[in-house]
């Protein structure tokens, strides 16, 4: 390979060879439209200064470094800026309406003139710096231009018209992009390869800034403001009402609060009103569905509500719900007809009543979360469970139709803020409680885990078991079932130990905004801004590789300037196009000059 001297001198040699043969046509003087080349070619005032006082031309960093800063600074920045938007200012809500979180942002309403400002910046940046990227390609290519006039007539040299096309794109001429596109897929264009990547990078740009645009519009577009009830400070003569624990259920037994719930009774409806016999006109148990949540293992969390509320009424207000998990072990627990024995939960027995409920010592309790296993056993009609009869989980006894089996159980305790529209339970944030938060709301289903309580009336837990049960015909739904209704119960049997609190109701105006879309917009942005980072490291490569690269690019600014300025609607002079004013008898390259500089001159191909 040739040293980069001997590359030097062979571009003086072959310049001087063919300039004797009088083969040589300036390009500089076809843009100044003389015929006396020597006189147009000559440096100009300002070049002849710097060579006299032995300057160089001036340094490429600053373009380099400041059109890279400018791509990557003002695109990355924007996508930081939604980011902040989205982790300071989002407001935590799991629904909001029919809005919900997975699909919804929410944001307070007084941010939507700073939505709206970033989306509009991020698509007029992504036009205005259409150009910043193609001057940063402008050094790739000055580069190719160079290593293409080494090979001579080899290399892939465009003519003077396709050459002066290739300039014109690079100013972002649109008339000159369509051009481009025709010409390099005609046979008689001249370096077609260097026509072809320029209309490539200006159609990259081109992407770039339409999809830009278009997940703006989408983020405008699609978001909604919305108004909100939303629950403040607690205040006297108001008609809705939250919940508040009584923590004096966790003293002594003889404070009686936690020991009204022996009468307790459930039904065995599909929404029951399942609470205390003299509060049922105050409590209500409602079903909140998660879907997809894995902290639930989506399953439903149900909540007890205020029941005295109005049906057109609306407002939000805070109370305490419990989600349920089962999961049958029969196989783990050796599970037969008769009996069953988890010796890892030292929990074992046999199926002589309905549903066994371990002891509050055979409890894990940690943080909001009860780890727990039930037996039960359930009877039906003649083959009423033969769909589980080969499932090592249950002991299914076929002539009388009872069905055995012991589930693992993990019940959480949640607190939550719902909303009430109309007859509609949608629930705004969900906070899991502390250990001794959930010891009170699931402790009356346990023996032995609140002093002097044995636990609520199991005979409810077995018919509503016995009655979801004739509902299943898999594992997983009879299991569903179960769970479903242990949550219920559990919950209802908190009604003693939750008071009814006024709350003061007040509006909050938010703005729902479209997630997908945020978020493609933020990344999209952050990609044109590393584009930008890309680009700017490919030109220093370039002007390191080869010094000369950055008096190339230099030339091809000014000369695509002059060139854009003879476009159709621009010229003066009366020419159709500006190819009309250049010949198409050989192909343009950047050779050295006898100074030291470099000049565009077209040689012909003879």
């Amino acid at each position: 390979m040739a040293s980069p001297a001997a590359e030097t001198t062979d571009l003086r040699s072959g310049m001087d060879s063919e300039a004797k043969d009088g083969t040589t046509t300036n390009f500089s003087s076809i843009y100044h439209g003389s015929e006396d080349g020597e006189k147009v070619s000559e440096p100009s005032h300002a070049i002849k200064e710097e060579q006299r006082n032995g300057k160089a031309m001036p340094s490429p960093w600053c373009t380099i470094f400041g059109q890279g800063a400018l791509v990557a600074v003002l695109m990355c920045g924007i996508a930081i800026s939604m980011l902040v938007l989205t982790l300071v200012f989002q407001i935590k809500l799991l629904k909001a309406g029919k809005f919900s979180s997975d699909k919804y942002i929410f944001l307070q309403n007084v941010l939507t003139p700073a939505i709206l400002f970033i989306a509009s910046l991020a698509s007029f940046s992504s036009i205005v710096l259409c150009r910043s990227l193609l001057k940063l390609y402008s050094f790739p290519l000055a580069h190719e231009f160079l290593m293409n006039t080494k090979l001579g007539d080899r290399g892939d040299l465009p003519s003077t018209r396709d050459f002066a096309l290739v300039l014109r794109v690079l100013t972002g001429s649109p008339y000159a992009y369509v051009q481009a596109w025709r010409r390099s897929f005609s046979k008689s264009t001249r370096g077609r390869q260097i026509v072809r990547r320029v209309a490539v990078a200006y159609s990259f740009a081109i992407l770039l800034s339409g999809v830009t645009i278009l997940f703006s519009f989408l983020v405008c577009a699609y978001m909604h403001e919305l108004k909100m009830p939303s629950t403040f400070a607690v205040g006297d003569g108001a008609t809705n009402y939250g919940r508040a624990l009584l923590h004096d259920c966790l003293q002594a037994s003889s404070s009686g609060i936690c020991q009204t719930r022996t009468d307790l009774h459930a039904g065995n409806d599909s929404d029951p009103v399942l609470t205390m016999k003299g509060l049922s006109d105050q409590n209500k148990i409602v079903r909140l569905d998660f879907k997809g949540l894995p902290e639930f293992h989506d399953e439903s969390v149900v909540i007890l509500a205020d029941s005295r509320a109005s049906k057109e009424s609306s407002f939000t207000a805070k109370t305490y719900g419990i989600s349920t998990w089962f999961k049958s072990i029969g196989s783990d627990c050796e599970v037969s007809t008769q009996s069953f024995n988890c010796s890892d939960h030292q929990f074992d027995g046999n199926f002589n009543n309905p549903v066994t409920i371990p002891k509050a010592a055979h409890v894990a309790l940690e943080g909001n979360e009860a780890r727990w296993v039930v037996a039960a056993k359930v009877q039906g009609a003649g083959g009423m469970f033969s769909n589980f009869a080969n499932d090592p989980n249950f002991g299914v006894d076929t002539t009388s139709s009872f069905l055995t089996t012991v589930m693992h159980c993990e019940t959480s305790v949640w607190e939550v803020e719902y909303l009430k529209l109309g007859d509609e339970y949608i629930p705004q944030t969900i906070k899991p409680t502390d250990t001794a938060t959930t010891k009170m709301i699931v402790g009356p289903a346990f023996p032995g885990m609140i002093e002097g309580y044995n636990g609520f009336d199991v005979e409810d837990l077995a018919t509503e078991f016995n009655a979801r049960a004739l509902q299943s015909h898999t594992t997983a739904q009879l299991a569903h079932n179960w769970a479903e209704s242990f949550a219920k119960l559990a919950i209802a049997s908190s009604a003693g130990i939750m008071d009814h609190i006024p709350v003061t109701q007040e509006f909050a105006h938010l703005i729902a905004i479209p997630r997908p879309f945020l978020f493609a917009l933020g990344i999209w942005v952050f990609l044109y801004g590393l584009l930008g980072v890309a680009l700017m490291l490919a030109a220093v490569r370039c002007v390191i590789a080869r010094p000369e690269v950055r008096e190339v690019q230099a030339r091809m600014s000014i000369s695509a300037l002059v060139s854009a300025a003879l476009e159709p609607w621009k010229s003066a002079q009366g020419v159709g196009k500006v190819e009309d004013m250049l010949g198409d008898d050989g192909r343009v390259g950047i050779y050295q000059t006898a100074t030291g500089g470099y000049r565009w001159e077209c040689r012909n191909d003879n």
